[in-house]
């Protein structure tokens, strides 16, 4: 099946687009089961202040991005061991500026106590970003029968 699909859109697009519209809208998880394919945005708390602010800010990000985010708050004493504890992140929130001599594998956002729309634009560019390229991982990583 899947392998006329493509063909189908390019001899066919209305034909294509009318078979789309038809899976979306008569498959009521289709949404949540595309959701579910690609693994989730992992992302790493890491703030200066107290543990109460990141749970704040753990909570608000998995209010706004739901299921396609993980947040981890990432328990750690000195520097050097987070920058060992954020290799497995995609991508880490700190609410500070971080010293020269850190250099993180992963991409970083400095927030300031609460989102501004800035912050805010910047964190779902990043996840959009990053769930994009894991999106498209997954379908290189599918075979088809």
């Amino acid at each position: 099946f899947n392998q006329y699909v493509p063909r189908v859109a390019e001899k066919n697009e209305a034909y294509f687009y009318e078979f789309l519209y038809l899976l979306v809208t008569h498959w009521p998880d289709f949404y949540k089961t595309i959701i579910y394919q690609v693994p989730p945005c992992e992302i790493g708390l890491f703030f200066n202040s107290d543990i109460e602010h990141m749970h704040y800010m753990k909570t608000n990000l998995l209010f706004m991005y739901h299921d396609k985010i993980n947040v981890t708050i990432i328990d750690s004493e000195e520097l050097t061991e987070f920058e060992e504890k954020s290799r497995s992140l995609d991508f880490v929130m700190i609410n500070f500026i971080l010293p020269e001599q850190i250099k993180l594998k992963v991409p970083y956002i400095s927030v300031v106590d609460g989102l501004s729309e800035n912050e805010g634009k910047q964190i779902r560019q990043l996840i959009e970003q990053i769930y994009y390229e894991k999106m498209t991982l997954q379908r290189a990583n599918t075979t088809y029968e």
